[in-house]
């Protein structure tokens, strides 16, 4: 079976990356999603930095909803690349027009993330003790790969819990596996976990794989 392999790379091989202010243009349009509305928003991109990017929404009457610290994903289009990007909102400068600023976590080649079998999400899940009558700790799935996620969570579990876990991954489609906690450390409030698969049934197997590859095709 696969193992938790969702983890960004070290070394030289994040050293050779691409800088975000090399393919980033500002005064271009950026797709954002957001883990309040299962569909994508334009942004037009203000500023661009190798560490943080200030959007504005180019579209009106939008179901956002978003605050500081929300674990976003933004796809960019260049005329070779196609970019995908994880990041956390830092601060919220107006509503009307909604404009903010987004601190840029990761960022990959989709082709590289193919390679690697994981994508960047926002999702919306719960996860919780399995076999537990305690009630669903409420999370955000910000990486998926084909056997493994990473979340966060503001409720703490231990390392070796079993766990139940469920995704909206869009208004018909609802991802469910009973996993175990792999990885665990504390990200600001936050908990992040990692969290490998260990039962699934064959039709949310496949939803998961359609997941991961839809996008990156």
């Amino acid at each position: 079976m696969e193992k938790y392999n969702l983890d960004e790379k070290g070394g030289l091989t994040r050293l050779l990356k691409k800088k975000p202010s090399k393919f980033l243009l500002k005064d271009d349009t950026i797709n954002f999603d957001h883990f309040s509305s299962f569909n994508s928003v334009k942004m037009l991109m203000l500023d661009v930095s190798n560490s943080a990017v200030k959007l504005r929404s180019a579209e009106e009457n939008t179901d956002l909803k978003v605050s500081p610290d929300d674990i976003i994903v933004l796809t960019y289009f260049t005329d070779k690349d196609y970019y995908i990007i994880s990041g956390q909102i830092a601060s919220i400068e107006k509503d009307s027009p909604l404009e903010f600023t987004v601190n840029l976590l990761n960022y990959e080649k989709a082709k590289d993330l193919r390679k690697e079998n994981k994508r960047y999400v926002s999702f919306m899940g719960t996860i919780s003790l399995s076999k537990s009558s305690e009630s669903k700790s409420s999370a955000i799935i910000k990486v998926m790969g084909l056997r493994a996620i990473k979340v966060d969570c503001k409720d703490e579990f231990q390392t070796g819990n079993k766990v139940d876990v469920s995704a909206n991954l869009d208004k018909k489609s609802k991802l469910s596996f009973r996993g175990e906690i792999v990885k665990k450390q504390k990200v600001g409030t936050l908990f992040e976990y990692g969290i490998e698969v260990k039962e699934i049934t064959e039709s949310n197997s496949r939803l998961m794989h359609s997941c991961v590859g839809g996008v990156l095709e």
